[in-house]
């Protein structure tokens, strides 16, 4: 049984400093009071008076509503991060709301999407974008066209064959398919990260238990635990693309011995070929 969760030290909120310049022939407008709130210490900490971390044009930045108490800012990013890389995790003493920011959209956008109304300790999540809108996605680089040149040659041919354009075709997803496009769509693997710790993988018995829990969605042909760095993963092969669809989707954001699951389908090709780092 995982050990029960501690409050983590209060977190100092950064206060921003004023800073009064002399300029010449210029009227400095008046400077806006801070809206703190009361200090942490005193009194709980209200939803509306946690500070946001800082942000640049390169992150972007959620907030988590209705935590229970008892997760601390330690807790909270350990449950969002198998989404992606976050920045900062920002929970003040005896708030119960708390701001993550992450180092890309498409992260952020998933933990939005699979994380509101998520219930963890008895209690939904909300979980939305900061502002209530999303921030949406980074421009994408736009398609390339190439006039196609054309010889010397009559004018009514001139005229059909100059209005010819080659365009760059977009790149086809080759691993860790979340939707059923052409490719994913008869994949036999699934991977699950933040299933287990690096610790548990000791176990004798766990790649039993494992492939006991994901016989439940089908026909499991093998399960392979493989420890990278500080991470594990865990493959799960099926006989078909049912068994492994249904994994994922019964598994991914499935809260287990305190952590929070992640499941995407997998190549079981590139599976096969003993290729785990896509």
């Amino acid at each position: 049984m995982p050990p029960m969760i501690n409050t983590a030290a209060a977190l100092a909120a950064a206060m921003p400093s004023t800073t009064t310049m002399n300029m010449p022939a210029v009227t400095m407008p008046p400077a806006i009071p801070p809206q703190m709130g009361t200090v942490p210490g005193l009194q709980p900490v209200m939803p509306s008076q946690v500070m946001p971390p800082n942000t640049s044009n390169n992150s972007f930045q959620i907030l988590v509503s209705n935590i229970a108490p008892g997760i601390n800012a330690d807790t909270l990013r350990t449950i969002f991060e198998p989404f992606g890389t976050i920045l900062e995790c920002n929970v003040p003493p005896g708030a119960t709301s708390g701001f993550l920011n992450y180092q890309q959209y498409q992260p952020a956008k998933d933990a939005v999407d699979q994380m509101d109304s998520f219930e963890l300790l008895d209690q939904r999540l909300k979980v939305q974008w900061v502002g209530g809108q999303p921030p949406g996605p980074p421009a994408m680089p736009q398609t390339t066209t190439v006039p196609t040149p054309t010889a010397s040659i009559d004018s009514a041919t001139a005229t059909q064959t100059s209005q010819e354009t080659t365009s760059v075709p977009a790149a086809v997803p080759v691993v860790g398919g979340d939707e059923d496009n052409d490719e994913s769509s008869t994949w036999r693997c699934t991977l699950l990260r933040n299933m287990v710790s690096v610790e548990e993988t000791t176990d004798e018995t766990l790649e039993e238990e494992i492939i006991e829990e994901c016989s439940k969605f089908g026909t499991v042909v093998q399960a392979k635990i493989v420890v990278m760095d500080d991470n594990v993963r865990v493959f799960v092969l099926y006989s078909d693309h049912e068994g492994a669809k249904k994994a994922k989707m019964s598994l991914n954001t499935r809260f287990f011995g305190g952590r929070v699951i992640s499941g995407v389908l997998y190549d079981h090709e590139v599976f096969l070929a003993g290729n785990y780092n896509l």
